[in-house]
C-alpha cells in the first residue's frame, strides 16, 4: 500500500469510517503519518464503547477524554493542513432525542446531564475547533450528546459563522441553538438541523444569514411560534415541524422539492411557483390557506384527513405521478369519507398512481354505501397502478375502479404480513383472467401505513 501514489494514499485515508482508523494507519506507517496532513476529511466519532469506558470506574482515569482527543489531533495534525471536513459526534445509540437511545434506555442521571465531556454544540468547544481550521472547512457535522445539550443553549451557530467563510455545507443534530451574534454566512447552501430547540421562532435569522441556501432541512426544529421561510434561490426543502405553531409560510421562488410535515397550521402559505415535487402529510388545514397554482407539478405524494380539499388546492392537470394516505385510520363517516371518484377528477392526467390501505379502505367503504351507480370517474392516461392492502380486498371496487382505467398496463398489490397468503394470490390469479391485459405482480408489505407508501420520510 505505501508505494501507492502520495495523493491516492491521501484519498483514501479522507475516506476512512472514524478518526480512530486513521490513528491505526498512522501507528503502523511511517508514510501514512507523514501524510497525515494532507487528508480532506476526518470524522471524530464517540462510539458507545467509549462511552462505556469513560464511565467505568475501572477504566475511567485511562479513557482520554472525547472532546480533549478532537482538539489535539485538530491543533496537532489539521491546522497546517488541506481539512475541508470534519465531522465530531457520538454513535447513534447515545445519541437521544426519543429514538431509544442510551439515556432511554438507561434512565437520566442527574451527574451525567450536569457533565460536559460530550457537550459538542458548546461554544468554547466548537469555537476552539473551528479556529484552527475554520478558514479552509467547505463542509461541517456536529451530533451532540442530548442528554448534556437539551438544556444548554449554544451559540455555535455564530461560532462557525465567524471563521468559516468558505463553509457550504453545515449539519447539526441534537442541540439547543441560538442565532444570537450570527452574522451571514453567503456562500452556505447545505444546512441540516435535525432535533434542534432553535430560539428563532419566525426563522428570521435562518433567513437572513444563509441567503444562499439551495437545500435546507429543518427536522424536528423546535420552538418555532410563526416560521416564514422566505429565501430566494432554495430548491430543496425537507421540514417536519416538531411542534405546532400557529402559521407556516413557505416563500421560495426557486423552490423544486418539498417535504413537509405537520399537525394543523391556523395559517398556511406556500408560494413556490416552481415545484415539480411535493410530499405533504397534515392532519388538517385550518383557517387561512393560499397556495399558488403550481404549473410545474409533475408528484404528488400526501397523506392527511383532508384529502379533499387539499386536492382542491392544487391544479392536479399537470400531475402525472400521485400517491394517496388517509390518516383517519378506519374512523370515518359517510359525510367525510372520500371516493374513488372524487380522488381521480382531481388528478385527470395522472400516469402512475398509489393508493395507501387506509385510504383504500375508505374509498371501497364509500363504495359499499353508495353502490355501483354511483359513479366512477375514468383515468384515461393512467397505466400503473400500486395499491397496499391492509385487508382482504372488496372484489367489486378494485373490478370498477379497472374498468374505468382503461389504459392501466400494470398493477402492483402489496398484501400486509399479516393478512393470509392465499387472498392475495386468489386475488391476482382472478384477476389475470378478468383483465388479461394488464401484468400483475403481488408483494408484501409491513410497519405503518406512512411507512408503506412514503418510506422512511415519516
Amino acid at each position: 500500500m505505501e508505494d501507492l501514489p502520495p495523493p491516492l494514499l491521501s484519498d483514501i485515508l479522507s475516506r476512512l469510517s472514524s478518526s480512530t482508523d486513521l490513528g491505526r494507519c498512522r501507528l503502523v506507517s511511517r508514510t501514512l503519518r507523514s501524510l497525515t496532513p494532507t487528508v480532506r476529511s476526518v470524522r471524530f466519532l464517540c462510539s458507545r464503547a467509549r462511552y462505556l469506558r469513560s464511565r467505568d470506574p475501572s477504566t475511567r482515569s485511562s479513557t482520554v477524554p472525547f472532546k480533549s482527543v478532537v482538539e489535539t489531533a485538530i491543533s496537532t495534525h489539521f491546522a497546517e493542513g488541506f481539512l475541508e471536513s470534519v465531522f465530531v459526534g457520538v454513535e447513534e445509540p447515545l445519541r437521544g432525542g426519543g429514538d431509544g437511545g442510551l439515556e432511554e434506555e438507561d434512565g437520566w442521571d442527574e451527574e451525567e446531564v450536569e457533565a460536559e465531556d460530550l457537550y459538542l454544540t458548546g461554544v468554547d468547544f466548537v469555537g476552539r475547533v473551528v479556529a484552527a481550521v475554520g478558514g479552509r472547512l467547505t463542509s461541517m457535522e456536529i451530533v451532540d450528546f442530548w442528554m448534556q445539550s437539551c438544556w444548554r443553549r449554544s451559540g455555535a451557530l455564530a461560532a462557525v459563522a465567524v471563521h468559516c467563510d468558505k463553509l457550504l455545507n453545515l449539519e447539526i443534530k441534537n442541540a439547543w441553538l441560538t442565532v444570537e451574534g450570527l452574522k451571514p454566512m453567503p456562500n452556505l447552501t447545505n444546512l441540516k438541523l435535525e432535533h434542534i430547540r432553535l430560539d428563532d421562532e419566525d426563522l428570521k435569522g435562518i433567513n437572513d444569514c444563509f441567503p444562499s441556501l439551495q437545500v435546507l432541512h429543518l427536522i424536528d426544529v423546535g420552538g418555532l411560534k410563526e416560521p416564514r421561510i422566505h429565501l430566494q434561490q432554495l430548491k430543496i426543502l425537507h421540514w417536519t415541524v416538531s411542534n405546532a405553531p400557529l402559521s407556516l409560510t413557505i416563500n421560495t421562488p426557486e423552490l423544486t422539492k418539498l417535504n413537509l410535515k405537520c399537525i394543523k397550521p391556523k395559517n398556511f402559505i406556500l408560494r413556490a411557483p416552481s415545484l415539480s415535487q411535493l410530499t405533504l402529510k397534515v392532519e388538517k388545514l385550518n383557517g387561512f390557506v393560499e397556495v399558488q397554482n403550481f404549473t410545474c407539478l409533475k408528484s404528488l405524494k400526501v397523506a392527511s384527513s383532508d384529502i379533499q380539499n387539499i386536492s382542491r388546492l392544487l391544479d392536479g392537470r399537470t400531475i402525472d405521478n400521485v400517491a394517496v394516505e388517509s390518516s383517519l385510520s378506519g374512523k370515518w363517516s359517510i359525510e367525510n369519507m372520500v371516493s374513488f371518484d372524487a380522488v381521480a377528477s382531481s388528478f385527470p392526467e395522472v400516469n402512475a398512481m398509489e393508493f395507501g390501505p387506509w385510504i383504500l379502505l375508505e374509498m371501497q367503504h364509500h363504495f359499499k354505501c353508495l353502490g355501483p351507480s354511483a359513479g366512477m370517474c375514468e383515468l384515461k392516461k393512467l397505466k400503473r397502478l400500486t395499491i397496499y392492502l391492509k385487508l382482504k380486498v372488496y372484489i367489486p371496487f378494485l373490478r370498477h375502479m379497472i374498468k374505468n382505467c382503461q389504459a392501466l398496463s400494470n398493477v402492483e398489490v402489496f398484501i400486509h404480513v399479516d393478512v393470509p397468503a392465499h387472498e392475495g394470490s386468489d386475488v391476482i390469479s382472478r384477476f389475470m383472467v378478468k383483465f388479461p391485459r394488464i401484468k400483475w405482480k403481488l408483494g408484501l408489505w409491513s410497519g405503518s401505513h406512512a411507512e408503506a407508501l412514503f418510506g422512511d420520510m415519516f
